[in-house]
């Protein structure tokens, strides 16, 4: 909440006289977006906290994010795919880097290649950047399960998921190793989400 509350004057520049303490924004840097911060409580969980931001929707659509994985996902280009499939929700899904070799083998255990890592050999998998219609909120139940359980099975049962490939970069950030491999890039100041 902090950060943007303090956005103007950590992005833009100000002039604060210090005589009587006013604050003027001078240089606005900000993006044109809405943000709304709801504190959903600690034990709610994923279904239940997309309710709990239901009065705050109104009847526009709206981008979620589980918030551990970095991508350089063209939110432009999501929305218009989203807007284009009338779905009720739009998923960002990508193939990632494999992590492992393949091993091509035949039938009777004969091993006649190897394969190098590669995202082609990977299935797509949902990585958290989405876009949800208002028409979301019957899908999720009371709230007590996890959002990609029984809410998501109600959606395609309905016909009402929708896909957006992502071939850009995306890493999720689950453990150690994803977080010094991110701060890696970042570091280097050639990271793909600049």
């Amino acid at each position: 909440k902090k950060y943007f509350l303090d956005y103007m004057s950590n992005r833009g520049d100000i002039r604060v006289d210090l005589n009587d303490g006013t604050e003027k924004s001078i240089r606005d840097v900000s993006e044109n977006w809405r943000v709304t911060l709801v504190d959903t409580g600690w034990d709610t969980l994923t279904a239940g906290r997309i309710l709990k931001i239901k009065e705050y929707v109104n009847d526009e659509p709206f981008f979620l994010t589980y918030g551990d994985g970095v991508a350089n996902i063209d939110l432009t280009a999501l929305l218009e795919n989203h807007r284009q499939s009338g779905k009720s929700i739009t998923i960002s899904v990508t193939k990632p880097q494999g992590r492992f070799g393949g091993v091509d083998i035949r039938k009777d255990g004969t091993v006649h290649g190897f394969r190098e890592k590669s995202r082609e050999d990977q299935t797509w998998v949902n990585i958290g950047y989405m876009v949800m219609e208002p028409s979301i909120f019957p899908y999720l139940g009371d709230g007590s399960s996890m959002l990609e359980t029984e809410p998501f099975d109600r959606l395609v049962q309905a016909g009402q998921m929708n896909a957006y490939r992502h071939i850009g970069f995306w890493s999720p950030m689950d453990n150690i190793h994803d977080r010094d491999y991110l701060q890696q890039l970042w570091s280097s100041g050639a990271a793909p989400w600049i």
